[in-house]
């Protein structure tokens, strides 16, 4: 595994943390539902 997809992993599971995650076919959603606002919760990456 390089770096570049370890430090995304990392990032994605700092990001389970505190919001919901939703795998899709063109990436991943996160969101919680608790705060709609804000922003580190509410996003999507794209592959």
């Amino acid at each position: 595994m390089d770096y570049t997809q370890q430090i995304e992993e990392l990032a994605f599971a700092y990001l389970q943390s505190f919001s919901n995650r939703i795998d899709k076919e063109w990436g991943i959603l996160f969101y919680q539902e608790e705060q709609p606002m804000y922003y580190d919760a509410n996003h999507a990456h794209i592959n």
